[in-house]
C-alpha cells in the first residue's frame, strides 16, 4: 500500500524506484529532501483527531474501508501527502518557486496552532516531536503549494465559468426506432398550448422533469443547442444519435450548481496536471522510506 501511496496512485506505479531508508531520523527521504518520523506522526496525529470527532471508537480503526482497515487506509493517507511535500522541496528547486513571505508567516501561524491543539491531545514527546517539527512541517507544506500552483497553471486555461454552466431544464428523449414523427407529433402539440407533459405523455413517452445539467454532459449536437437556450424557452426537435430531444430550459445557469461544477472540474484539471509531471519526475528521482516504522503505529494506540 505504501509503494501504491508514494506513486500518488498513478498507472504503473509500481516502476516508481524505493528503498528502505537506511537514514535512522528519516520517514521518507527523495534525492537531497526528506520528511522526518517526527513530521510523519504529528500528521497522523492530527488525521486521527479529525477522524476520531464524534465517533464511537470502540473498534473504530479496525473497520474496512474498502480492501483496507481505517487503520491503514488513514496511514496511507498520510503518506500520500508526505511524499508530495517531500518531491515538492525537490522540484521547488528545479522549478525555482519558494512560497512567499506571506505564506510562509502563514504556515509560522498554522504551525503554531497545530502545535498548540494536537500536544494538548496526545504525548508529543514519546515520539520526540517538537515544535519545530511542526513549524517545519507546515512549511514543507507552504512550498508544496507554490510548486503545485507552478506546475497547474497552464491546467486551467480553458475552463471558464460557461464551459461548467449547469442548467435546469424539462426534457424528453424519443428513441430512433419511434421515429422522428413522434417527437415532432410532441412538438406540433405543444405549439398548439398543450402542457410539455401531457403532450409526450399523449404518445407513450414520460418528460424528464427539472434535470439538472451540466456542460458536456450530453452530446455535442444536444449540448450545443440546450445550451444556448435562455429561461422559458423550448428547443425544436433535436436530432441526435441516442434519438429525438425536446428540451425546455427552467434556469439557464443555476448559480450555486454551476459554481460547484466549476471548482470540481478545475480542481480536477489541476490534479491531472500535478500527477503527470509527479509521474514523470519520479521516475527520474531516488526515493526511499522507512516502511518498518510505519508499519509498526497503530493509530487507535496513539495517546
Amino acid at each position: 500500500m505504501i509503494a501504491i501511496l508514494l506513486c500518488m496512485s498513478l498507472a504503473a506505479c509500481s516502476e516508481v524506484k524505493l528503498k528502505t531508508s537506511a537514514v535512522k531520523d528519516f520517514f521518507i527521504q527523495i534525492e537531497n529532501a526528506s520528511c522526518s518520523k517526527a513530521e510523519a506522526v504529528f500528521m497522523l496525529m492530527e488525521e486521527k483527531a479529525v477522524y476520531e470527532e464524534g465517533q464511537n471508537l470502540d473498534g473504530f480503526w479496525e473497520r474496512e474501508i474498502g480492501t483496507e482497515s481505517m487503520n491503514d487506509y488513514v496511514k496511507d493517507v498520510v503518506v500520500d501527502k508526505l511524499t508530495r511535500y517531500t518531491a515538492a522541496q525537490v522540484l521547488s528547486d528545479q522549478l525555482g518557486v519558494y512560497p512567499s513571505e506571506e505564506a510562509k508567516n502563514k504556515a509560522g501561524e498554522d504551525a503554531v496552532t497545530a502545535w498548540t491543539k494536537i500536544s494538548g491531545l496526545y504525548n508529543v514527546a514519546e515520539y520526540d516531536i517538537t515544535a519545530a517539527d511542526v513549524n517545519d512541517l507546515y512549511l514543507k507544506k507552504a512550498t508544496y503549494d507554490a510548486v503545485y500552483n507552478k506546475i497547474t497553471t497552464d491546467a486551467t486555461v480553458d475552463i471558464t465559468e460557461d464551459s461548467t454552466r449547469v442548467l435546469l431544464a424539462d426534457y424528453v428523449v424519443i428513441p430512433t426506432s419511434a421515429g422522428e414523427e413522434t417527437a415532432n407529433k410532441i412538438y406540433e402539440s405543444i405549439k398548439e398550448g398543450t402542457e410539455f407533459k401531457d403532450a409526450c405523455a399523449a404518445v407513450g413517452y414520460e418528460m424528464l422533469p427539472e434535470q439538472k445539467i451540466k456542460r458536456g454532459q450530453m452530446n455535442s449536437t444536444v449540448d450545443n443547442i440546450i445550451f444556448a437556450l435562455n429561461d422559458g424557452e423550448m428547443s425544436e426537435v433535436i436530432i441526435s444519435k441516442e434519438g429525438y430531444y425536446i428540451v425546455r430550459c427552467i434556469d439557464d445557469k443555476l448559480l450555486l450548481e454551476s459554481a460547484a461544477n466549476y471548482n470540481e472540474v478545475l480542481s480536477n484539471a489541476r490534479e491531472t496536471s500535478f500527477r503527470d509531471a509527479y509521474y514523470k519526475f519520479s521516475q527520474e528521482s531516488k526515493m526511499s522510506i522507512d516502511k518498518g516504522f510505519w508499519k509498526k503505529i497503530k493509530i487507535a494506540e496513539i495517546k
